[in-house]
């Protein structure tokens, strides 16, 4: 069976934290996403463990690249 990333599925709720402020990070999405372009037809490629996302944090603007581990 296929793991999937229960971030993209819609399985389980963003709970990273800015290290430098605390605040909730916002998700915007895979790293894939930003770095192709994107088809629904064309397959995920990922390394198998982990969905790379992208998170936000609005209150100090801070960018961060964090794995999601997949089940």
């Amino acid at each position: 069976m296929d793991r999937i990333c229960p971030l993209c599925n819609a399985l389980a709720q963003n709970n990273y934290l800015c290290p430098l402020c605390g605040e909730t990070m916002v998700d915007k999405g895979r790293i894939q996403d930003y770095l192709d372009s994107y088809s629904a037809e064309m397959p995920i490629e990922d390394n198998g463990l982990f969905c790379i996302h992208i998170f936000f944090c609005g209150k100090c603007n801070d960018i961060r690249k964090m794995k999601v581990k997949k089940i």
